[in-house]
């Protein structure tokens, strides 16, 4: 037990720069605002987000507690919390004013994005990913707050790491559960993985006719037999980590994770999925903020050296749970 809580100490208290937490928080500000810029150029603002009895498509519940403030789902309500939501999100990717943007991001993004009560599972990893922004240092770096408070737009300043090792299990827990909640025979060989065969062919989902694919049914079995043991081998990841936080201890199995950089196949396999998803389907932001995710496993030096932005000499020691 001592062991156990000496290791959450450490794992808690770990501190690394802000790079992959700031690459976070751009990218997460740009999917809220282009979320909300794809809804308001397709003119659906006032059929999904407005009461019926303002001239929206049907009544709506009470909705959000800011949106109950403003008095419901009026047009005034709606586009006043949209313009704060919008400009927010910008101060939020500029990194100017702290966490408090994002904060102010996250409540006014959800109460228009739930506003008619057809926001999908991907505005929840939208919500996730702000609260976890607002609880970090992200704006240490890579922001306007740094430029004005340093001089540079780049900072050496370490901050708490664990926003980052909870945004990688947030992403763990969100593949193992879509994968195991994949009963439907179509997503198994008991009716050979023919689940994204019928995907593509529901209106409600393609972004165009995709009867092409019965010519390709053999290639989507095989996408469909990817995507699931993909999603369901999803907490091997944690299991790379682990090992890569006690290398020096012995075992065969820890050897060959730490020979191959496991990180890399499961982002090529998920981006890989995610861009296809992007290309064929019509989900929203799903795939966009999904992808965001993958920036937080990487650690700072090695977006750093990607970005080639500069380094310092002597780097900070390695966050406990990820070794060098």
């Amino acid at each position: 037990m001592k062991r156990l809580a000496t290791w959450w100490v450490e794992l808690t208290s770990a501190r690394e720069r802000a790079t992959t937490l700031a690459c976070f928080r751009i990218a997460v500000a740009l999917v809220i605002a282009g979320s909300l810029i794809s809804v308001a150029s397709a003119g659906l603002v006032e059929v999904l987000w407005i009461d019926a009895a303002h001239g929206g498509m049907r009544p709506l519940p009470p909705g959000f507690w800011p949106l109950q403030l403003l008095g419901g789902s009026t047009p005034r309500a709606v586009w006043t919390l949209f313009g704060v939501a919008l400009g927010s999100s910008t101060l939020m990717a500029l990194g100017l004013g702290g966490r408090w943007p994002v904060l102010v991001a996250l409540y006014a993004y959800r109460a228009v994005s739930t506003a008619g009560a057809g926001s999908g599972g991907y505005d929840a990893v939208i919500f996730n990913a702000a609260w976890l922004l607002f609880l970090s240092e992200s704006t240490a770096t890579l922001s306007l707050d740094c430029r004005l408070r340093n001089g540079a737009w780049t900072s050496e300043r370490l901050v708490p790491a664990w926003p980052r090792y909870l945004v990688i299990f947030q992403l763990v827990v969100i593949y193992t559960f879509t994968g195991f909640q994949k009963t439907s025979a179509s997503w198994n060989p008991a009716d050979g993985y023919s689940a994204l065969y019928w995907f593509l062919q529901d209106p409600n989902w393609i972004r165009f006719d995709s009867s092409w694919t019965v010519t390709f049914y053999p290639l989507t079995q095989l996408m469909t037999a990817i995507v699931f043991h993909f999603e369901t081998s999803a907490p091997l990841l944690l299991l790379v980590y682990y090992y890569r936080s006690t290398r020096d201890r012995p075992g065969r199995l820890r050897a060959i994770f730490n020979r191959f950089d496991l990180r890399i196949p499961f982002t090529v396999v998920g981006l890989g999925m995610h861009i296809g998803i992007l290309v064929l389907m019509n989900m929203g932001p799903f795939s966009w903020i999904s992808m965001a995710y993958y920036l937080c496993l990487w650690r700072p030096e090695e977006i750093e050296r990607w970005l080639r932005l500069p380094q310092p000499a002597v780097h900070a020691e390695a966050p406990v749970g990820e070794g060098a």
